[in-house]
């Protein structure tokens, strides 16, 4: 079982969904960072160029990322959806809400002096899937940024990768952003049809938080030069996307970044591709349907996506009929440590992880663990 241990050395394992569960090979891989002085290195010599440049090529092998795609470092999902705005919209973004995650990067938008648009495609409060489908949606003629959230950790709710690829063929003129957070590395993307894709390593692959990383297509870049050029507009200054993308081809970040992080990136990323990323997806998705199939007692709990093409299978929510916080307390007294709900759902539902790093002897023990549970 995936374990972690608290300042007085009690084991715990983490169903949080982010940060959440360290991976099982974290340890010995920082360990060894220790022994090489990995903290210590130039971020501008050789070494550094080659963790980078390991990093970057097995993100490409894992996730199938094509050769003409840019893979540039950050420090969060959120610095992402701010490079994003502003150096792929000049004004004009529309951003398809199915969680609180979504609203945040319209915010952002607005932040930044642009005019976002929005559609509810999932209303969380009245738990309704928009009637209209998502490619059907009429994005106005104006929009030059197509903003989604694939899996919206605050609802569990999940975007079908498909619906979203049949979107953008009916726009192809405009750029398309997706945020994978909570997905990666179990969804699967066909970056031709999107221009932007960004994820953090806290969640799907299991390592401490601090870094997160962006993949580019040549129109992003496109746009972003074509920005540059126009007078009294900035699409960023020391971090815009043009001077990330530069610095990235020579296996460099424009400052110091988290060598640590992008050190131990690239030897998890190594763990994943040794057992297989359709070996890990399969155990995911064995995992979910135990979580699915057993908070399936209306009378108790149940799933808070009562569609089931929508129910995440990293991220699932559930409605506690009684509340959660209770439940939350007894499952950390026996050392598992599970998640409230987001925002004013925080003391009705249970938000659960399904990442690598936490094995189906995990999932199991949690079942045991609130079947003890007296409600």
């Amino acid at each position: 079982m995936s374990k972690t241990f608290s300042s007085r050395g009690e084991k715990k394992t983490f169903f949080t969904v982010g940060p959440s569960q360290i991976y099982p090979t974290v340890p010995a891989h920082m360990q060894n960072a220790i022994r090489h002085n990995i903290m210590s290195i130039s971020h501008r010599g050789s070494q550094f160029k080659g963790i980078f440049k390991k990093a970057s090529e097995g993100l490409r092998e894992l996730l199938n990322i094509p050769a003409d795609y840019e893979i540039v470092f950050l420090s969060s999902g959120l610095e992402a959806m701010e490079r994003i705005t502003q150096s792929m919209s000049h004004n004009n973004t529309y951003h398809i809400h199915t969680g609180f995650f979504g609203k945040i990067w319209m915010n952002i938008a607005a932040e930044l002096g642009k005019s976002p648009a929005f559609y509810e495609y999932f209303d969380w409060d009245e738990n309704l899937v928009s009637k209209t489908s998502l490619e059907n949606l009429k994005i106005p003629k104006s929009t030059e940024l197509v903003c989604l959230t694939q899996n919206d950790t605050s609802t569990g709710f999940s975007l079908p990768m498909p619906e979203i690829y049949s979107l953008r063929k009916k726009h192809p003129d405009k750029l398309f952003a997706l945020d994978i957070v909570s997905s990666i590395p179990y969804v699967d993307i066909e970056y031709k049809y999107l221009d932007a894709v960004f994820f953090s390593v806290q969640k799907g692959f299991g390592l401490p938080a601090g870094l997160s990383i962006l993949i580019l297509s040549p129109n992003s870049l496109k746009k972003a030069q074509q920005l540059s050029s126009l007078k009294n507009y900035s699409i960023g200054s020391y971090h815009n996307l043009i001077k990330l993308a530069a610095k990235s081809r020579d296996f460099q970040t424009n400052e110091t970044p988290n060598v640590l992080g992008m050190y131990l990136l690239a030897n998890v990323i190594d763990d994943f591709l040794k057992i297989g990323l359709s070996n890990l997806k399969s155990r995911l998705d064995a995992q979910a349907h135990m979580l699915y199939s057993f908070f399936s007692e209306p009378e108790y709990y149940t799933a808070f996506i009562k569609e089931e093409i929508y129910r995440s299978i990293t991220t699932p929510v559930f409605e506690i009929l009684k509340g959660s916080e209770p439940l939350i307390k007894f499952a950390a007294e026996k050392g598992l440590i599970l998640g409230a709900g987001y925002s004013e759902f925080k003391n009705e539902h249970l938000r659960i992880a399904n990442f690598p790093a936490l094995s189906e002897k995990d999932v199991k023990k949690l079942i045991q663990v609130v079947e003890k549970f007296n409600f």
